[in-house]
């Protein structure tokens, strides 16, 4: 739920298609299509294959990390990662790293949300997933390059650092959310955005290999929306508190939602974990709003109200 940085390396799908055919003569490509934003390029190839670029050498570097860490959780996590088949080198012609992976047949989260009949087999598998994922070994983990960002910082590369930094930053961005998007505002965002919640104890919990980035462009569910069959884009994972898989899960289908997946999670977690996750949550999507509304982040505003709806939902 970080910034993205921007891409500052040429790319079109005239050189996609000249990089692949140089590094794969053997890889078929006839129908190239763009299909991602941000801080990486994602294209579809034949409708088969993603292939992400990195852009700027912050991108390598998470890049050649999910290179590292895929392959070795795959094999301990009850639901599908990106299996990566071809690494691409920096060149001459393009100078970042670039890698490919077999689609996931699904549709994104973010565009199809299942209903509320289904969340409760869908808790069931988020359940096992995150208890699997955060058991991880973090020694091994921090072996592949993954960051630590300790508790209340969540991510070397978000903007918060703890619950008063954030609240108040709310409340900085409230005069412009209030302008802008009166009708989104309820009586529990109003009181976000006046500062008027308690901000929740510091986690006592240790920290344990996150996602980081748990939110539905990056959860791919069934035809049916009824069960989730991969969770993509590891690029932001890292050793954190992990109230932080929680808060992105909160943002896609809301609070009771994530009480069902927590009902099913192993992991052990303290008396205020759910205030946490519902204080982050909240702040997040009105942080996300209000830089949004003030500076020339591209992220959709669209997007980011639904996400802000999920956050308030009850």
């Amino acid at each position: 739920m970080g910034l993205s940085s921007s891409p500052n390396a040429p790319l079109d799908e005239a050189l996609v298609r000249e990089l692949l055919a140089e590094q794969f003569p053997l890889l078929k490509s006839e129908r190239i299509a763009r299909i991602g934003e941000g801080g990486r390029r994602t294209y579809e190839i034949d409708g088969t294959l993603i292939v992400r670029f990195a852009t700027d050498e912050p991108g390598a570097v998470k890049m050649r990390r999910e290179v590292a860490l895929l392959p070795s959780i795959s094999d301990s996590l009850p639901l599908p990662v990106p299996a990566i088949e071809l690494i691409g080198q920096p060149g001459k012609r393009y100078p970042y790293p670039f890698v490919g992976y077999r689609k996931l047949r699904g549709l994104s989260g973010e565009d199809v949300r299942p209903e509320s009949h289904h969340w409760r087999d869908i808790a069931l598998q988020f359940g096992e997933f995150l208890s699997a994922l955060h058991t991880f070994p973090v020694e091994r983990a921090k072996a592949y390059g993954v960051p630590e960002a300790p508790n209340e910082a969540f991510g070397a590369e978000y903007r918060t650092k703890n619950a008063a930094e954030l609240l108040r930053r709310v409340q900085e961005f409230a005069p412009v959310i209030r302008k802008k998007l009166p009708d989104l505002i309820d009586r529990e965002m109003a009181r976000y955005l006046s500062g008027r919640v308690r901000r929740p104890p510091r986690s006592p919990l240790p920290t344990v290999l996150c996602h980081a980035d748990m939110k539905g462009e990056h959860i791919i569910v069934s035809e049916q929306a009824d069960a989730v069959v991969g969770i993509i884009d590891w690029a932001d994972c890292c050793i954190t508190d992990p109230l932080l898989d929680f808060t992105g899960l909160m943002i896609w289908l809301g609070e009771g939602f994530v009480r069902q997946v927590l009902e099913r999670y192993s992991c052990a977690v303290d008396e205020h974990f759910m205030e946490r996750v519902c204080f982050y949550a909240r702040c997040f999507t009105l942080d996300n709003l209000g830089w949004q509304l003030t500076t020339d982040w591209s992220a959709p505003l669209e997007l980011l109200k639904t996400q802000t709806r999920w956050a308030f939902e009850r």
